[in-house]
């Protein structure tokens, strides 16, 4: 492999680390940078699942002294392990019947998660700061990641859409509680796809090498960043990838 494609994955991956903390759509940076140095489809989702465990490696690590304090560590485990599965299963969907059964309804589903995440101030009014039971967001988070292990695009956004509204963290907060779920889900699919032999390696350790830099400064710049505002940018960027995903449908 040519060091110009190294460094094309690994410049990629930092993109990707940082973009994949603030609004939860890495793979819209590093999936195609992929695909365009000639991994197949299938292959390059595989490699970015895996490229992508250093981004999540990187925000946890700089992010914990921040973030962990505010959070409720058994919620954090609960949505983890439910993450996890959810993964497993969408991965082994992905390499028994391909990326293709999604392709109509993906853009639909992100564009409606952005849509709600710009929404949830609103939402949550309308649920007069009841939550949602554990049980119910527990199975909702699972089966956002059957769908992230599956197909990918647009899972980080549809579990800040969802914790955003049945729950009442701080978005900042929840920004780096999703970085610790995804990075389950990721891992679980990761050995699967591993153990099926679906992974370039070459581009998979660029990858994880850029995005754990980039990860590692995204905490630092999301601190810097109003809630409010941060809430718009990942709607904004959630828009953005719905009509991406029309467009190379």
């Amino acid at each position: 492999m040519t060091v110009f494609a190294l460094s094309t994955v690994v410049l990629a991956g930092v993109a990707a680390g940082i973009v994949g903390y603030l609004t939860g759509m890495a793979s819209l940076v590093s999936y195609p940078a992929l695909v365009m140095l000639g991994v197949p489809p299938v292959t390059a989702n595989a490699t970015n699942t895996v490229g992508l465990l250093g981004s999540a490696l990187g925000s946890a690590v700089k992010g914990a002294p921040t973030f962990l304090p505010r959070s409720n560590r058994r919620s954090v485990i609960v949505q983890s392990i439910a993450g996890a599965i959810g993964g497993l299963i969408g991965a082994c969907l992905l390499l028994v019947g391909g990326d293709g059964t999604f392709a109509v309804v993906v853009p639909w589903l992100v564009l409606a998660s952005a849509l709600m995440i710009l929404a949830s101030p609103r939402l949550r009014d309308l649920q007069h700061g009841e939550e949602w039971p554990r049980w119910l967001y527990g199975l909702v988070i699972m089966l956002v990641f059957v769908y992230g292990g599956y197909f990918g695009a647009g899972s980080a956004l549809m579990y800040l859409t969802v914790t955003m509204i049945a729950t009442s963290a701080e978005l900042s907060t929840t920004v780096y509680l999703k970085t610790l779920v995804i990075a389950a889900a990721n891992l679980s699919s990761s050995v699967w796809f591993i153990c099926a032999g679906r992974v370039a390696w070459w581009a998979a350790i660029a990858l994880l090498v850029g995005s754990m830099i980039g990860g590692w400064f995204g905490p630092v710049i999301a601190q810097r960043i109003p809630d409010r505002v941060l809430r718009w940018i990942i709607g904004i960027a959630g828009i953005i990838l719905a009509c991406y995903l029309w467009y190379s449908a």
